[in-house]
């Protein structure tokens, strides 16, 4: 998709966005602009902020059709702390670095079939 276009709210306040296959620059009422990158395949790998920071992404696949970018291997945040990512043969997470260099993150599901939940 490629691109420019607008929307506008009730307050008349004005957001820009604009479309190229490998980039996207959103623009708010006060002139920030937030770019994110795509590789060839449309997976984001960076999104740069107003404030001069950026967050990268290494996708842990090649294509938006093995859905890449819901499973990233690493990703640094504005600050450049690295966090890895861990997941289980079926793409499900499972840890996580903690960015303030805590101990790591661990995630565990149980499998309800059948059953029901109440709240």
């Amino acid at each position: 998709m490629s691109g420019r276009w607008s929307a506008q709210s009730c307050r008349g306040e004005v957001w820009t966005f604009d479309e190229s296959p490998t980039t996207s620059v959103n623009t708010d009422p006060l002139g920030h602009a937030t770019t994110r990158g795509v590789n060839g395949y449309g997976v984001p790998t960076v999104t740069s902020f107003a404030d001069m920071t950026s967050v990268t992404t290494t996708p842990s696949g090649q294509t938006a059709v093995d859905e890449s970018d819901r499973f990233p291997d690493l990703s640094l945040d504005e600050a450049s702390r690295p966090r890895d990512w861990t997941y289980d043969p079926t793409g499900v997470l499972t840890g996580a670095t903690d960015l303030g260099g805590g101990p790591p993150w661990g995630y565990a599901y149980e499998t309800h079939l059948g059953g029901t939940i109440q709240w």
